[in-house]
């Protein structure tokens, strides 16, 4: 298919970055919930996030010399849906969008010329739609961790870049998944995860921390997968509470007309 390195990218999740090497460090002795509870607050408080029932990022993607436009819309409880778009090589006077999507009960993926009806979309594996699932929390990765049936524990703290970070382990209790969380020493946020499941191993880098509407965002973000493939994910717009419907993320052909509306 088409620019499947790109499509790949939808599959993996939102990005990571190259490893970097991982030294003993000394950060000022905090318990767990210590830790959890600053980081909570450095990202603007669970009250602030559990208010919000909708996400839009609009920015670029690049992978492997690539540069593609990329908006991402989330939706409570589980649903996402992200469109690269970007020039067709074949045909530059053509745009072409590459879309990926979970409902909440299945995922799926589609491609067509923009402003087109696209061809019959098609349902993802159940590790691609796994992915997806894990990329649709609106809630930030660690802060969305303390609230399922995770067991989180407090590993050894580390040193990224010089940096001290704490060493946060959560683990899902009915499936192989577990992430590790590097937490800032000093601001709090997370700046790189490593979420390892049964199918994949991502790394990711998160940057460039934004307060928006009391919220605190990443702008950037890196992701390496098992391959070293690497992806960069620079966030230029986010809007929060944006007015979707659920259709949006079921059937692209009923979707269309909305979406064209939205500009995506």
């Amino acid at each position: 298919m088409l620019h499947s390195k790109l499509l790949f990218l939808l599959s993996v999740g939102l990005l990571s970055i190259l490893p970097l090497q991982l030294q003993a460090g000394t950060p000022e002795a905090l318990s767990l919930n210590e830790i959890l509870q600053r980081h909570t607050e450095a990202v603007g408080g669970l009250y602030h996030w559990q208010k919000v029932e909708s996400l839009k990022l609009i920015g670029t993607v690049e992978r492997d010399g690539q540069l593609a436009d990329i908006c991402i819309i989330k939706k409570r409880p589980n649903k996402i849906r992200a469109t690269v778009t970007l020039i067709n090589p074949a045909q530059p006077s053509q745009t072409i969008q590459l879309i990926r999507a979970h409902n909440g009960t299945e995922a799926w993926s589609a491609q067509r010329v923009k402003g087109i009806q696209t061809s019959e979309k098609q349902i993802l594996s159940t590790g691609e739609a796994q992915s997806l699932l894990n990329d649709a929390n609106i809630l930030p990765p660690l802060l969305n961790a303390t609230q399922g049936n995770t067991t989180i524990t407090l590993e050894s703290p580390q040193q990224i870049a010089n940096n001290e970070v704490y060493t946060i382990k959560a683990t899902a209790s009915k499936s192989n998944e577990a992430t590790l969380f590097y937490v800032d020493s000093k601001t709090f946020h997370v700046v790189k995860s490593i979420h390892t499941t049964e199918y994949c191993k991502t790394t990711t880098l998160f940057a460039e921390y934004e307060k928006i509407n009391e919220l605190y965002f990443p702008r950037v973000r890196t992701i390496q997968d098992k391959g070293e493939n690497t992806s960069i994910l620079n966030v230029s717009s986010i809007n929060i509470g944006v007015g979707i419907y659920e259709e949006y993320f079921k059937d692209i052909e009923h979707a269309s007309l909305k979406a064209l509306s939205l500009g995506i």
